[in-house]
């Protein structure tokens, strides 16, 4: 497949062909071999290299044209910090120490490792709102950035991609990049040779013709799942006037709990309200009961009161009537000698007599006291 036609005759006739209408070179170096795009009508073009110090040249070329740009940015397969390894020939540098290539270069050496962030070739694409129909990709190994670059393959027209021809390096190997190219109707059309035969630049063009039938396939299956998909919504839409006539039927049920709530809500408050009323009734009597049981207590103390003088009274009384016995025993001594002591007897006797008075006022006293503990 080794092509006698020239890198440059091939492009300037598929420039006819396929416009490049987005162009995206990966490994652009110092920009020497991106000279040529400046005398092409390219709306948006790209030039990338992971080695920031390649970039003050990639400007000089993308600077003046209004879409062109141009990044140091590692791009592969994964969005994550990457190592990068800077080989003794800057142009063999990648994602790939340069002991792996020992079998191609055995000279090449690594002169530094770096940690970059690595962002997938989709991302870069969409976050630059571009169209790429022509993808370069001349760096090794090449399979990575193809596996993060699936949604742009299916927009390609144009692939120029630097492979292992010879080795033992699968992320390279031209023959890995075939099947994965195949799979969107991207075959190698030509092949050119660098001073080191084991590698070599592939160009790959799409074939119209399987990718029609792979865009037929793909209406096929897409007209399959709109079926299924007019299915799907044609049971939820059934599932939704079920849900509807059930959404019915329970806002019948909530307004019917909601009356039933009122009505329980009146009825309550009619409740409370007797209840409130018959609570009042009740501390009213209790009030009255607390004062009648106050007037009790009033009452008792009184009782209590009178009960004590009449037993200190009984007590005087049962006093007196000793001292009247003793009295009367006197008298009847003195009755003996009452010739001898008539005066004295007199005496007595009128002391008797006042003793008499006294005692009836005190049985006066205990009747009154008898009658108003009866009472």
């Amino acid at each position: 497949m080794v092509t006698q036609l020239t890198q440059a005759n091939w492009l300037e006739a598929l420039r006819t062909l396929m416009p490049p209408r987005g162009l995206l070179h990966v490994g652009a170096g110092n920009g020497s071999s991106s000279i040529p795009y400046t005398d092409w009508d390219v709306e948006r073009l790209f030039l990338i290299d992971a080695d920031e110090s390649s970039l003050p040249a990639l400007k000089k070329i993308t600077d003046p044209h209004i879409g062109w740009e141009s990044h140091a940015l590692l791009l592969g397969d994964k969005t994550a910090e990457t190592s990068f390894y800077i080989a003794s020939n800057p142009a063999e540098s990648g994602l790939l120490p340069a002991e792996s290539w020992s079998k191609i270069w055995r000279n090449l050496s690594c002169r530094e490792e770096r940690h970059l962030p690595q962002q997938l070739l989709d991302t870069f694409i969409q976050e630059a709102n571009a169209e790429i129909n022509w993808l370069v990709l001349a760096c090794l190994p090449a399979l990575p950035l193809l596996e993060g670059a699936q949604e742009t393959l299916q927009q390609c027209d144009v692939l120029v991609i630097r492979t292992q021809l010879e080795g033992c390096m699968p992320s390279a190997d031209k023959s890995a990049i075939d099947s994965h190219l195949a799979k969107h109707s991207l075959f190698p059309q030509a092949v050119w040779l660098e001073r080191n035969p084991k590698v070599g630049m592939v160009l790959y063009i799409r074939d119209q013709a399987a990718r029609l039938a792979h865009e037929q396939e793909h209406i096929i299956q897409l007209s399959a799942a709109n079926i299924a998909l007019q299915e799907q919504l044609e049971a939820q839409r059934k599932s939704l006037a079920a849900l509807e006539l059930s959404k019915a039927s329970l806002q019948k049920q909530l307004q019917d709990e909601l009356d039933l709530a009122e009505q329980l809500r009146a009825k309550h408050h009619t409740i409370e309200v007797d209840l409130q009323h018959q609570l009042n009734k009740q501390k009213n009597s209790l009030l009255e009961l607390e004062k009648n049981i106050e007037h009790k207590y009033v009452q008792r103390n009184i009782f209590d009161e009178c009960k004590s003088k009449k037993h200190e009274l009984e007590n005087s009384v049962e006093k007196k009537i000793i001292e009247i016995d003793a009295l009367k025993t006197t008298i009847e001594k003195l009755k003996s000698s009452l010739e001898e002591k008539e005066r004295f007897i007199i005496e007595v006797n009128f002391r008797s007599n006042l003793i008499d008075m006294e005692l009836t006022s005190i049985t006066e006293q205990i009747d009154f006291i008898n009658s108003a503990v009866v009472n």
